[in-house]
């Protein structure tokens, strides 16, 4: 009880015109470059997978509510590109 929760996530824009940018920097381009920069295209593949399959933020505020937070909140920064959510148990 008294306990907070704060978590920093990379995101997924809402915009769809950002949210088509996005995804193809995001699934192609990165992958590309990293790849050629690092010799291992697959671990520039695997953060967009990952950010890309994390829950929309309603979903992930009501899992936090869920787990029993109060005064959850999800803020954007970025244009939606990363965001917070906080709580207090």
């Amino acid at each position: 009880p008294g306990g907070q929760v704060c978590v920093v996530e990379l995101s997924v824009p809402s915009n769809p015109i950002l949210l088509f940018g996005y995804k193809l920097y995001f699934l192609h381009v990165l992958p590309f470059f990293g790849g050629l920069v690092s010799g291992n295209r697959k671990a520039y593949k695997y953060l967009p997978v990952s950010v890309l399959n994390f829950p929309k933020p309603d979903a992930f505020c009501g899992m936090l509510r869920e787990a029993g937070f109060k005064q959850v909140e999800a803020k954007a920064f970025t244009f939606g590109l990363c965001r917070m959510f906080t709580g207090i148990k």
